[in-house]
């Protein structure tokens, strides 16, 4: 194997497409796909979701994005309780009604992203940054540390913060907040 050979086998997953991920992937490991054909999802009484594929029923299930900035509604990881790949939802959209329901409800959940509309305030002190902001969710306050390593660039204008809590903040664009919002943001970036 040539060196380039090598370089493009073991390139970071960054560096390139995440279809083209998929595709690296199911070259190397079984991927199982959960499709409507073959697996039913359902919101049980507790609110978690369960799932019944290849004559199994688990009682509850968790789901992950695979590439929740780039691919949210794709590649949707289904794991069991012990944490155990069950399979992949190639795309959400093909499931219908309660079902799509239930499994977006619960990314919905687990990726709760407030999107920022403006930005009210940013003081640090000890190393944190106190930030209040209006957002889709309402006004809201969150702590940063670290705060440089903390917000994240993701194209266009997209920026990700992430708070003290693991908790993520979303500016879709950063053209679209006021001066006085991108201000108190620029010295971050």
């Amino acid at each position: 194997m040539s060196i380039e050979e090598n370089t493009i086998k073991t390139a970071p997953a960054a560096a390139i497409a995440p279809a083209e991920a998929i595709a690296v992937a199911a070259d190397v490991a079984e991927i199982v796909y959960l499709t409507p054909q073959n697996a039913v999802f359902a919101k049980t009484s507790g609110g978690f979701i369960s799932l019944a594929f290849n004559e199994t029923a688990y009682k509850r299930v968790k789901v992950a994005r695979t590439f929740p900035f780039e691919l949210p509604d794709n590649y949707i990881c289904v794991r069991d309780t012990d944490d155990k790949e069950i399979g992949i939802i190639s795309d959400i959209n093909e499931f219908t009604g309660e079902q799509r329901d239930a499994l977006q409800g619960e990314l919905d959940r687990c990726y709760f992203t407030p999107k920022i509309q403006r930005i009210s305030s940013v003081k640090e002190q000890f190393g944190y940054s106190y930030w209040v902001a209006d957002t889709d969710k309402g006004r809201l306050s969150f702590s940063i540390k670290d705060t440089y390593r903390n917000i994240v660039k993701c194209g266009n204008g997209r920026f990700f913060l992430c708070d003290v809590e693991g908790n993520r903040y979303e500016i879709e664009d950063i053209e679209k907040l006021d001066n006085k919002s991108i201000s108190k943001l620029e010295i971050y970036l």
